[in-house]
């Protein structure tokens, strides 16, 4: 606001400086724009300030509506201005292993992530204010969804279904799903974001490429799925929960790690993460004044022609009895002819 008052001085400014150049050429015209008496209604000489301060409000209005992210005042949301929740979920075919849950039978590490997850996802905000996005990740990674609404979308991807053949064959490459979730997070806003990392782990890797994380990324847990001691057999390769290389990660990351194969992981704290509600109230406030003040001034400024053009001349009748006065007037001030005479043949003193 501050910004688009000082604009409006600035533009004040240049109008005055025009109306005063526009005075200037009226007087040299004043005969023949109002008459012999070359002057104008009284009340026009207040219409240079009408139009300066017209103009001033209006350029200011028209600044301040134009700083303003209307986004806030939408009936549509938008993901800029909302907390985020991003989920980095392994879908690789090790995931499908049935060896998760304190339940017998056991469930698979990937349907036993998707009920472990429940509390937080419940926790992570309402529809209105907190948006959802998905990375997942097998021997490359790709954004599944991105900046949804909806989370039982959310649940549904988090209950067991195959993603794995979106993928070619290969070894589950950790690294670069995080890298990609890290990517997609990079161009948020400060602290928007809590990363979410679901995972049965990768020993074959060390993390030697991890990319840093952004400053968009508030906090970071690293679940951890699947039996840690005992091992399964998937596609002819033993399997079983890495929880060395998921607490690596947890640890580059500054985050936490949770071995969730028999517990829930716990609620969320939002606290840090930013919200689109304390920005709404305070845009809706300065597009009311902005729109005010377009309003006033572009009323004020186009009211100042019309009447110029209607009431901008005196009266024909004060102008004659105007002229009247004034011929009196110089009529009282000269001399007699009967003076004239005898001062002329030296008969007065």
């Amino acid at each position: 606001m501050v910004i688009s008052a000082l604009i409006a001085i600035g533009a004040g400014g240049v109008v005055a400086a025009a109306e005063r150049l526009h005075a200037r050429r009226v007087r040299a015209a004043a005969h023949l724009a109002f008459g012999p008496s070359a002057a104008a209604s009284p009340w026009t000489r207040f219409a240079p300030t009408i139009r300066v301060i017209g103009m001033s409000l209006a350029v200011f209005g028209a600044f301040l509506l134009i700083r303003i992210d209307p986004a806030p005042t939408r009936r549509e949301r938008d993901p800029s201005l909302s907390r985020r929740l991003l989920i980095c979920l392994d879908v690789s075919p090790s995931m499908l292993v049935q060896d998760a849950g304190p339940d017998i039978p056991k469930a698979s590490r990937a349907a036993w992530a998707g009920r472990a997850l429940r509390p937080l996802l419940d926790s992570a905000g309402s529809a209105e204010d907190t948006s959802f996005s998905l990375v997942i990740f097998h021997n490359g990674a790709m954004p599944l969804l991105l900046d949804t609404y909806d989370k039982d979308v959310i649940y549904n991807l988090l209950d067991g279904m195959r993603l794995d053949s979106l993928f070619r064959r290969g070894s589950t490459d950790l690294q670069a799903g995080v890298n990609a979730a890290l990517e997609t997070a990079r161009r948020w806003a400060r602290d928007s974001a809590t990363l979410v990392i679901v995972s049965d782990g990768d020993s074959d890797t060390g993390l030697p490429s991890l990319l840093p994380k952004p400053p968009s990324i508030a906090q970071t847990i690293v679940v951890g799925v699947g039996d840690t001691q005992s091992t399964s057999e998937v596609n002819g390769v033993m399997t079983r929960q890495d929880a060395g290389s998921l607490r690596l990660l947890a640890s580059r990351l500054g985050g936490r790690y949770y071995d969730c194969n028999r517990q829930l992981v716990p609620p969320l704290a939002t606290e840090r993460l930013i919200s689109m509600k304390p920005r709404s109230a305070a845009s809706i406030g300065e597009r009311a004044v902005g729109l005010a003040s377009v309003g006033a001034g572009a009323l004020l400024t186009g009211c100042v022609g019309p009447l110029l053009i209607a009431f901008g001349r005196r009266d024909p009748d004060a102008d004659r009895s105007q002229r009247r006065r004034a011929t009196a007037r110089s009529v009282r001030a000269s001399p007699s002819p009967s003076v004239f005479v005898a001062s002329r043949h030296g008969e007065l003193p």
